[in-house]
Formats: structure tokens, sequence, C-alpha cells
């Protein structure tokens, strides 16, 4: 573990206020997998851009609750580039959170194991003396060590001012409730409830961007919390916020709930942050000077722009463009390393080499992203499974397994860039298309119903191509595609495979709990 920097810019001490050990590394680190992967998929959960040019040119101008403080706008600013995906997968599946309390027990295992140890300081004993929360994971072969201090010193954001969580009890006698209220709700509504659509318009515009920006998460957007609530009304008052404590406490949590989860469906947060993170020290400089080029392939999340208040019915007429458009940015200046001229030692490249090796040898490997992404995502719904007339009455008084009652099944969004829209409306949407034919694979009766087996599980992620990146194919002919909708609504396929067994309806999808 180690020290300071050996060139004269002694700002630059790892782990103190420098992430990652790029500068004194002298030889591969490696950890063992934190997260069991066996049957598991991850997914990225992404930061998305805002476009607040076009969110202004149709009359919801939300940038002035942002610009006014630098650490905010600096933030938005960062959410537009590239996401490493190789990377981030690998440092999330070996990343652990470690409090200043494991610290002090794993300080006093080292003082109980031998008499002369007990007044030892940390340093004789070879141990840092840690005064935050830290993740320690691994990149390409350096030694991660995040807290919300070097965070914000990397990402030139603010590590001071309101930092406010709630729980249910603490929530309902928080002293800003009155004003929250007044502020956020529209008439007759309060504070307690969690629908967004109770908001004002420019705090449903606010919330989106909370959801889908700061706080990211998977599936509907439609639904606050008692912090989420409490961050849309102190980003409405404009208040000094520390958001490195507010992003890194946030990161934490789903690290620690990944590690305990047993769901297949892994969702990794901040992909665009740790990407960042990567590249400002001297990562990806180093995979480069190696030759591996292929584990930085970018990809990039959709953007809020006035497209996603189309979604959430906040136009009243046609969407209005802004005369520059929203573009995709690189990186907005050089790696930190680069700007300082902090000297990264030419051991690195060996070290990125050995890593890629040593998880070869053990059968790891890097996931490495396709050169051609698709942007498209899968959900999973539950739906009921009604079995035809012969298996009811062969199955007549058996008791029916959990199993039997329900399936899942994998529904394609091939060009969804939110979730604004909940998928129950978006189903409902494909029963009054008419129907010429079944989706290929299915089976048609006299009763117009297709019949579908259940499919395997898929987990995919949301992504948006890079501009080198080749564009999914739409089929624009309805005679084709007789699932096809109009150009303002969003296009799904159903994952179909035929069996005689279980058979259900589209509209007992439909009709089934989303």
């Amino acid at each position: 573990m180690t020290a300071s920097t050996s060139s004269s810019d002694s700002l630059f001490v790892f782990p103190k206020n420098f992430p990652i050990n790029t500068i004194t590394c002298e030889e591969l680190f490696s950890t063992d997998l934190s997260l069991k992967m066996e049957g598991k998929s991850l997914n990225l959960v992404m930061e998305q851009p805002v476009d607040f040019d076009s969110l202004e040119k149709n009359h919801f101008g939300v940038l002035k609750y942002f610009i006014e403080r630098d650490g905010s706008f600096k933030y938005m600013e960062l959410l537009n580039g590239p996401i490493y995906p190789s990377l981030v997968k690998d440092f999330w599946i070996r990343s652990k959170v470690k409090t200043v309390e494991d610290y002090n027990r794993e300080l006093d295992e080292k003082k109980k194991e031998k008499l002369e140890n007990k007044d030892k300081t940390p340093q004789e004993l070879g141990m840092r003396i840690v005064e935050e929360t830290e993740v320690h994971s691994v990149v390409c072969g350096f030694e991660v060590i995040l807290t919300a201090s070097n965070l914000a010193k990397v990402l030139s954001i603010p590590n001071e001012g309101i930092y406010r969580t709630f729980s249910q009890s603490e929530a309902k006698n928080s002293e800003f409730l009155v004003n929250m209220t007044k502020l956020c709700y529209t008439k007759g509504k309060s504070c307690e409830s969690n629908k967004v659509g109770d908001l004002k318009p420019i705090q449903r515009v606010l919330a989106r961007i909370v959801l889908g920006s700061i706080f990211p998460r998977s599936g509907s957007t439609d639904q606050l919390s008692w912090d989420h609530r409490h961050f849309v009304y102190f980003l409405t008052r404009k208040f000094n916020l520390n958001w490195a404590k507010y992003i890194f406490n946030h990161l934490c949590k789903a690290i620690s709930a990944t590690q305990k989860q047993s769901k297949p469906n892994v969702h990794i947060i901040y992909p665009r942050i740790l990407s960042e993170i990567f590249y400002q020290c001297g990562v990806i400089d180093a995979i480069k000077a190696a030759g591996h080029d292929n584990l930085i392939r970018e990809i990039r999340a959709s953007t809020i722009s006035a497209h996603t208040l189309s979604n959430m019915n906040l136009l009243a007429g046609k969407e209005i463009q802004p005369s520059d458009p929203f573009e995709p940015l690189p990186h907005s200046q050089d790696s930190m390393v680069k700007r300082f001229e902090i000297d990264i030692p030419s051991v690195s490249n060996g070290i990125v080499n050995q890593y890629i090796q040593l998880l070869e040898s053990q059968g790891e490997g890097f996931e490495i992203e396709d050169e051609e992404l698709k942007k498209k995502r899968k959900r999973l719904v539950k739906i009921k499974v009604e079995k035809n007339e012969a298996e009811r009455v062969e199955s007549k008084g058996k008791i029916k397994s959990k199993a039997e009652r329900s399936t899942v099944i994998a529904v394609d969004d091939e060009e969804s860039e939110d979730d604004d829209e909940p998928l129950c409306v978006r189903m409902k949407k494909l029963t009054k298309e008419p129907r010429k034919k079944t989706t290929e694979g299915s089976i048609k009766d006299n009763s117009e119903n297709a019949s579908m087996s259940t499919p395997a599980i898929v987990h995919t992620q949301e992504t948006q191509p890079t501009p080198s990146s080749t564009q999914p194919k739409i089929n624009k002919n309805p005679a084709q595609n007789p699932l096809s909708h109009s150009p303002s609504e969003q296009t799904q396929n159903i994952t179909i495979q035929t069996s005689p067994k279980d058979n259900f309806t589209l509209k007992q999808i439909v009709s089934g709990h989303v």
C-alpha cells in the first residue's frame, strides 16, 4: 500500500486524494471476486446526460437549478462522455466496501496477534490510518481505493454542503415537508405522495433528472423515495449540496446490496462516473500503451431531452429542436496525469498484460463489448399462464405449484430511450394494432390467440451506440411487421417459442401483473 508520488506535485497521493495507484505502482495488484458470478448477469444502469438546450426550447428551463452551483453543473457536464463497460464490470465484481469500523476491527485483531503489537501504531503494523468509508477494488491490475474525498478531487465536484438522508419515520418529521408541498406539488397534493405525477411540471422534469442522471436506477421512474423527494426540493431551492458524498454513498449502498442479493440480474450504477475516474487516473492511457484497445470500447447512455418531455406528456404541441443539436462528446480534456505531467512508471504496460493473462489463466477474463451495439433493452415480465382445456382436466384436483401459476417472458424495447411510459401501457398499445399474422414461431388458433411457450430469461442493458457503431435496422414495412407502430410510438418485440404445453394469449399478457 503506499504512499505519495515521486513527482514534485505532492497533491497526488494514493489513496488520500488519488483513487487509483497508477503512479507508484511497482507490481501487479489483484484481488478475488467479491461477487459470485455463477448464474448472474451484469447490466449497466447508465447515467443519462441532459440536453438542457432542448428542454429550454420546449419551455422547461431547468438549467438554472444546476448552473448557479459549480459542483452540480460540473457533474451534469461529466455525464456526456464515454463508458467503458468491460472495465466497469470487472471493477464491480471485485469491489468491497470497507467502513472505519471494519478498519478498527482489523487493527484490533492485529494488536491481539502478538503481545508486542499492543502499543504499536497502525503504520508499524503495516496499516494505514483510515478516516472515512472506502471502496476497494482493482482495475486492469491497478489497486483502487475510492473515497468521497478522492472522488471529489478527481471529478472536481464539491465535498461539502448539505447531505441529508431519511428513514421512513425521520422523513415524516422532516422540517422541509411544509415548504416541499408548497413549492413542488400540484394543488391538492402533498409530499406524502411518492408519485412523480403529483409534482408540478418543472419538478416532474427535475425528478426525471434525479432518477435518470443523479441516482440512476433500473425500472420505472414514476415513484420517488423520501430521499428523492427531498433532493428534488433541495434542487428547487438551489441549496448547496454535497455532491461527492451523495454519489459516493449511493455507490456504496449499491455495491453492498449487490453482494447480498440472490437475484441473477445484477445492476451496476455510475458506469459513466467510474469510467471518468479510470480515465483521469491514467488507466485508459496505460491500456492504450499496452495495445489492448478492445478493453476500452465505448458505449453511451440515451439523453434526457424534449423527446423525454413528450413521453412524459408534458408537451402541448410538437417537439422544438434546438439550432445546435446535442452531440456525444469525447473526454472534455486530457487526463489528470497528462495535465499535471505526472509520470506513470513504464512497468504499467507490463501490469496490464500480466493482469489480462492472470484472468485468462483463472478462466475469468474480461467481458468484451461487441463492436456493433444495438440500442435495445429487454425487460422481464411476470405473467399468468392459462393452461388449455385438456391440461386443466388432467390437473384437476392437483395442487398447482408456484411455477405453474406464472411464468416470465422477455420483452424487447428496440427504440426505447427511457422508462417514462409504464410497460403495461406500452403492451396495451400492442393489442390495439391489427394483426394479419402472428410473430414468427407462434401458432395461431381460430380465436386469433397466439400460443407461446415460456422462453429463457434474458438479461441485457439499455445502450446507445457510439457514432462509429452500426445503428440497428428497423423494419418500416407494416405488412411485414404486424406489431409496427407510428413513428411516435416505441417498438416492442416479444420473444416467442412454440410449445404444446403452456399456452397463453397476448391479451392475458397485458392483463397480467406487470
